[in-house]
């Protein structure tokens, strides 16, 4: 009998040992041990073990089976059936106990309920059948859901941050929740979560963002958080504004020809064509490695035939799976790099879903290199995060000695 509140069976372990042998201290890595066989490794325990006593056996067998009452929020982790011994403090010739899984729960034990609400105005899912139910019971509002481990260090930092998030957004009919990976590993995966913690928009049913979100990535989930009330929310009614389903990349707004000289300090974008500045050129020379191999006679050339295009504010430049023939540089602003994985369901996946969020790039690097290499459809997909200039050149203006031509060997 645990006769107080435990966080974890190796606490109440330690407790029930003390009542069974109440002049013995067993030492802390015994106990773990010995939780972390019996939920764990689901394994026969023979108390003929001599680095074991039989009462410390015993004891963590039953803060195993008493895990259920220690945590009520859970399924059932363990089943014990074991033969008590007529002395706590001898070693019978035969204690056996035996360490079975508890039978998971039913669907139709779990099918629709809805989560627990917890006093901190957060959603605490328990698994899929939970999970389906939140988004089927709030179809116009944003589901904010972060998916964590109990023991991840940075789950642990988020915590604060997160709930400190929640309150901050009050007021903007957000349904908050959280979904652990424990006994969900599978479930989770099969959403397209990548690293821990991450979180995961939800609007209309559908899966809008995903992205890992650490301690230091919290501006992160504001920032878009923010994009997503001033687009997507109804400022009146507080209810999502469906969105057009886009299954290609945006035009840009703007696109102007790259004068083929080297101007002042300045770019003019005054007139059609753009003077690039001495500064830019040495730049795009120097840092850019595809371009290190030019001479220069090619170099003048390459940049005779760039592009100043201009994207506004969630536009997506490139994205997976279609044909690439563009290579991009950033001149100014920033994107955002999206992948999926092979867990999601192209047949459930909306085609507005660019994926996993695992990079953010920014002015002077560049993106698009791989397909024009390798001829492959594009391995993911970019999106501007604010008013983003790329310089741009077709696979067919690239100079033929560059591997971005298609026609060099890597």
């Amino acid at each position: 009998k645990v006769t107080r509140t435990h966080h974890s069976p190796l606490g109440a372990a330690r407790e029930l040992f003390y009542q069974y042998t109440p002049g013995l201290r067993p030492p802390l890595h015994s106990c773990s041990f010995l939780c972390t066989l019996f939920r764990k490794n689901r394994i026969q325990i023979d108390a003929k073990m001599k680095m074991f006593p039989p009462s410390l056996i015993l004891a963590a067998a039953s803060a195993a089976l008493a895990s259920t009452t220690i945590r009520p929020t859970g399924p059932p982790l363990m089943a014990a059936a074991f033969v008590m011994p007529t002395s706590l403090h001898s070693r019978p010739p035969s204690l056996a106990l035996r360490v079975g899984v508890a039978p998971p729960p039913t669907a139709q034990d779990t099918s629709g309920v809805m989560p627990e609400l917890g006093d901190d105005g957060i959603y605490h899912i328990l698994n899929k059948e939970q999970h389906q139910a939140l988004l089927e019971a709030n179809p116009d509002k944003l589901i904010v859901c972060k998916f964590f481990a109990p023991w991840c260090r940075a789950c642990k930092g988020l915590a604060p941050k997160f709930l400190q998030v929640t309150k901050e957004f009050d007021g903007n009919n957000i349904v908050w929740a959280d979904l652990s990976i424990q006994h969900n590993k599978d479930f989770v995966k099969s959403l397209g979560v990548l690293a821990l913690p991450s979180m995961h928009f939800y609007a209309s049913g559908e899966l809008v963002e995903n992205f890992p979100c650490g301690p230091s990535k919290v501006p992160i989930l504001k920032r878009k958080l923010t994009e997503f009330i001033e687009t997507r929310v109804d400022p009146v009614t507080k209810q999502i504004i469906p969105s057009k389903q886009i299954n290609g990349e945006t035009e840009p707004c703007t696109e102007r020809q790259v004068a083929n000289e080297i101007g002042g300090n300045t770019t003019d974008l005054s007139v059609g064509g753009v003077v690039v500045s001495k500064k830019q050129w040495n730049s795009l020379r120097q840092n850019i490695p595809f371009f290190n191999e030019f001479s220069d006679e090619e170099f003048h050339q390459l940049m005779s035939k760039a592009k100043l295009l201009t994207f506004e504010e969630g536009s997506v430049i490139m994205r997976e799976g279609k044909r690439g023939r563009s290579f991009y540089v950033i001149e100014s602003g920033e994107v955002e790099v999206f992948v999926k994985s092979a867990f999601e369901d192209p047949l459930t996946t909306p085609p507005s879903y660019l994926g996993t969020m695992v990079n953010v790039i920014k002015a002077g690097d560049y993106f698009g290199e791989r397909s024009l290499i390798t001829g492959e459809p594009r391995a993911a997909s970019v999106k501007a995060v604010t008013k983003t200039r790329c310089f741009a050149w077709d696979r067919d203006d690239i100079p033929a000695s560059s591997i971005l031509s298609g026609e060099k060997q890597a």
